[in-house]
C-alpha cells in the first residue's frame, strides 16, 4: 500500500483528504481483518476466541490501522470513528457516510456465512452417504452429490443424532474438514497421518462447540446464541476443557 508507514497527519499534509486516505486503506484492510479474524477463531486459545466479542474485533481493527498509518493505538481508535464515503443505493448522490469501523466489519458476516455454508455442504454430503438418503440437484459442480432434504434434516436433529452418535460425529468431522480445507487452514486443526495412525482433527473445545452449534442452527447468528447458552450452562463446554481431539471416524 502507498499509504503504509505514513501517519494520518502526513497523509493529510500531503494533500490527500483523511476521508479518502481511510477509504483506500479500509478497502485493503477488510481482507486483512478477515484473515486475522479467521486465524484467531481457528488457531487461538481459550473458549472466548471461538466467537470473537465486538471489543476484540475493535482491537484488531485498531491494530491494523495503527500498522498501516504508523499511528499509536489511541490515534488508531480515533480513526475508527472517522466517517468515510461509501456506495449507497438509497442516497440521492449514490454515496453515504459511514464510520470506518462499520465499513471494515462488513466482510466478517460474509466470512461467517461462507464458513457456515461450507460446514453444511460437507456435513450434508457425509450424512446423505451414511443415511442412504438425499436428493441430487443436477445443477452446478456438485449436482451429482445428494443434499439433505427437510425430512432428512429432522432425522439428523432428532435426539441430537448429529452429535450424540458415532455416525453423526463423523458427519460433523467431515464437514469441519471440508470447511477448513476450502478456507485454506486445515493444517491449523489436522494432525497428519503417520504409519501407525490415520489423520485426525485436534482443536480446542470452544471451536468444536462453534462447529456443533453452527450445524445445529444452520445460522451464524443463532449458533452464537446456542454457543453462549451452552457456555453458561456448562453442558457442552466443561470449564476445565481446553482442547479436544476428534477422529475422522469412530
Amino acid at each position: 500500500m502507498i499509504l503504509t508507514y505514513l501517519s494520518a497527519a502526513a497523509v493529510v499534509s500531503a494533500g490527500l483528504p483523511l476521508m479518502c486516505a481511510l477509504f483506500i486503506t479500509a478497502l485493503y484492510l477488510q481482507k486483512k481483518l478477515v484473515q486475522r479474524h479467521q486465524d484467531v477463531v481457528f488457531g487461538g486459545t481459550g473458549v472466548n476466541t471461538a466467537f470473537l466479542a465486538t471489543e476484540k474485533i475493535d482491537e484488531m481493527m485498531a491494530a491494523l490501522l495503527a500498522e498501516e498509518f504508523n499511528e499509536s493505538a489511541a490515534a488508531a481508535k480515533k480513526l475508527l470513528e472517522v466517517e468515510i464515503l461509501t456506495k449507497s443505493f438509497t442516497h440521492v448522490s449514490g454515496l453515504s457516510p459511514v464510520k470506518t469501523r462499520v465499513f471494515l466489519k462488513r466482510m466478517l458476516p460474509r466470512w461467517q456465512n461462507r464458513f457456515t455454508c461450507l460446514l453444511m455442504i460437507g456435513f450434508s454430503e457425509r450424512a446423505c452417504s451414511l443415511l442412504k438418503t438425499g436428493k441430487k440437484s443436477g445443477q452446478g459442480t456438485r449436482g451429482d452429490i445428494p443434499d439433505l432434504e427437510k425430512a432428512d434434516a429432522l432425522t439428523c436433529l432428532k435426539g441430537n443424532w448429529f452429535f450424540t452418535t458415532a455416525n453423526g460425529r463423523e458427519c460433523l468431522n467431515f464437514g469441519a474438514t471440508y470447511a477448513f480445507s476450502k478456507l485454506g487452514c486445515l493444517s491449523l486443526v489436522q494432525v497428519a497421518a503417520t504409519d501407525n495412525e490415520a489423520a485426525y482433527l485436534k482443536m480446542r473445545t470452544g471451536l468444536y462447540g462453534r462447529i456443533v452449534s453452527t450445524v445445529r442452527c444452520w445460522s451464524p447468528l443463532l449458533s452464537l446464541s446456542v454457543f453462549v447458552l451452552c457456555q453458561a450452562c456448562h453442558t457442552l463446554f466443561p470449564p476445565v476443557a481446553q482442547s479436544l481431539v476428534v477422529g475422522q471416524s469412530e
